[in-house]
């Protein structure tokens, strides 16, 4: 009896290791230098996450990343995610700052409090001073702000007390006018909503586009491998039979940690062309409207791993899967319509900025073969009297 096996030379992992070029945008804003942990697109926590999340620790300042008009400060209750937003050339909105307790909430070098008008404020703290602040962030500007001399560490009685200027000429007075020379940090990461201390960075409310668009690229290096039906790394050689469904299963195992900026998956057959193409995946992360395609988990595109769509693990690291390889593509992909012999895959996967995230910028090919010989069976039979 003749056994299926799909012919695929495999070199698993493809580890850009080229110096690239650093490549941007016109309008692009500074790296803030955190390392990701949390990526644009699908992930388990919540369906979807349309923003990126760096690893700061609580306390540690959250740069401001691009000039702009404090449009918004808030934090509905004790408990709940203090959202700042800051209109520029884009809208940038900062997440999970300072922590959950009452007001004035004291993180790093930061105060978050209010201003005499009401509003929340962030206040940057001057060095040595226990009542001073170099600047004061708040969407009302031209306001004071007033805090008891004990939770300032201010020794004798307790009094209300109106922080002054980093120069100690002036109450200090809150703005809604940044920019990066004189405001280099907005507040401090933190733990508010009840998550681990990071910071949340996205472009606005319902917007999902992924905010490294705009944000200075780092070089990107992914690894990927495909896997079987029972999660084994596809090694070796390996033979593809029109009958036997494990061999036309596909598992896609994409790891983008280095660059955390993966947008696109598609996989062809023999030739990157409309006819060739067998699936695409992409997150949408170009444009502000949530479109991603076969990728989305608030749909039916969610995979558990064995079904069609993307099965998310952790940051950077999904799984794309696709059964329907003999019914759905273009028919001259389908491994019944194939020829016999060697074909290549061909993965071709982008980043947000278009680019190719693999050694020299090319596409990663694997060979396979198309066998059809049909399985024989020997059928015995005993003459019986």
């Amino acid at each position: 009896m003749k056994t299926f096996i799909l012919y695929l030379f495999l070199l698993i992992s493809f580890v850009s290791s080229f110096s690239a070029p650093v490549w941007a945008h016109p309008n692009d804003v500074p790296d803030p230098g955190f390392v990701f942990t949390s990526d644009f697109g699908p992930r388990n926590v919540t369906p979807w996450h349309p923003a990126i999340d760096y690893g700061a620790g609580a306390g540690v300042a959250a740069p401001l990343l691009e000039d702009g008009t404090v449009t918004g400060l808030s934090r509905p209750n004790v408990g709940s995610i203090i959202i700042l937003t800051i209109q520029g050339v884009h809208t940038f909105r900062y997440l999970h700052m300072f922590n959950d307790t009452v007001l004035p909430i004291f993180s790093g070098s930061f105060i978050l409090a209010q201003v005499s008008g009401g509003n929340l404020a962030i206040v940057s703290r001057t060095p040595g001073f226990l009542d001073r602040a170099n600047y004061i962030i708040s969407p009302t500007a031209g306001q004071t702000v007033t805090i008891n001399s004990d939770l300032l560490g201010i020794p004798g009685p307790t009094v209300p007390t109106v922080l002054r200027n980093a120069a100690g000429a002036g109450n200090a007075i809150s703005t809604n006018q940044l920019n990066t020379v004189n405001h280099p940090a907005v507040g401090a990461a933190g733990t508010s909503g009840g998550y681990p201390a990071h910071l949340h960075v996205d472009l606005g409310f319902n917007v999902s586009e992924n905010p490294l668009y705009h944000i200075a690229d780092r070089n990107s290096a992914y690894v990927v491998k495909m896997l079987d039906t029972g999660n084994t790394a596809r090694l070796g050689d390996y033979f593809v039979g029109p009958n036997d469904s494990n061999s036309m299963f596909i598992k896609l195992n994409v790891d983008s940690k280095v660059g955390g900026d993966l947008e696109s998956v598609r996989i062809y057959v023999d030739s990157v062309d409309a006819g060739h193409l067998v699936r695409e995946f992409t997150y949408g992360g170009t444009t502000p409207a949530h479109d991603p395609l076969n990728a989305d988990t608030t749909g039916p595109d969610l995979s558990n791993g064995a079904t069609n769509g993307v099965q998310p693990i952790s940051y950077g690291l999904e799984n794309f899967v696709y059964n329907d390889w003999n019914t759905t593509p273009p028919l001259a992909v389908r491994p019944s319509q194939l020829a016999e012999g060697k074909h290549d895959w061909i993965f071709v996967l982008r980043d947000i900025r278009g680019h190719i995230p693999f050694t020299g910028g090319i596409d990663p090919m694997f060979k396979f073969t198309i066998d059809k010989t049909p399985p024989s069976t020997s059928i015995g039979v005993k003459k019986t009297l």
